[in-house]
């Protein structure tokens, strides 16, 4: 029996291939007549092969940027047209957290390449890309990573301290609610106080290792 194709695959082929060849269509315009016309280079590199390696690579982090919100939007749909179904939750999930990591990987390309430039050269003042040479160090890209999740962990122990002691003032009598709310306290508290310690222990590592 033949497979079908997936309509969320088709939707992605469909629209990568239109946003290809827009993208390139659109770079292959025709040149002013002082330059005799013709085609200007879709990639608008030099001779420099460092110069079209770092063209090539703005280009794919553009179309892994495109793909990375494409599947974060279909995540988000699959998640919540779920309607109970647990598979389809996880296939959107799955699909938003793959998305995620994709996009901070492309993002921290130029980092990687910086760091192998530095560890084979051991000469940071060589000329290099600007956009490699401008690219944060890993351990920079770790410690903000790091440092957003941790503010987030905070923010929603902040929030979950809160709705904990509006349903404490809301038991009227009932002491299984207000139960639940001293629990619901103490995990909040329990949060914040492991979010802002971690905070300190990561910025704390990363003076260590810069």
């Amino acid at each position: 029996m033949k497979k079908m194709i997936h309509p969320t695959s088709l939707a992605f082929i469909v629209l990568s291939f239109l946003f290809l060849t827009s993208h390139f269509a659109l770079a292959g315009t025709y040149s002013s007549a002082a330059d005799g016309g013709g085609l200007n280079n879709p990639l608008l590199i030099s001779d420099s092969i460092t110069a079209f390696f770092e063209e090539v690579m703005l280009h794919l982090q553009g179309i892994i940027a495109f793909l990375a919100v494409m599947f974060i939007v279909i995540g988000a749909i699959l998640y919540m047209t779920a309607g109970g179904s647990q598979a389809m939750a996880t296939a959107g999930k799955v699909c938003v957290t793959s998305a995620i990591i994709g996009l901070v990987l492309a993002g921290a390309g130029p980092s990687f390449l910086y760091q192998i430039k530095f560890s084979v050269y051991g000469d940071v003042n060589a000329a290099v890309p600007t956009d490699i040479a401008a690219a944060p160090t890993l351990i920079a890209i770790i410690g903000r990573v790091l440092t957003f999740l941790l503010s987030i962990t905070g923010i929603l122990g902040i929030i979950g301290l809160t709705i904990s002691g509006l349903l404490y003032l809301l038991a009227s009598g009932d002491s299984s609610q207000a139960q639940k709310a001293k629990e619901a306290v103490k995990y909040s508290l329990g949060g914040i106080a492991i979010a802002g310690a971690a905070l300190i222990i990561v910025r704390q590592i990363i003076l260590l290792l810069t």
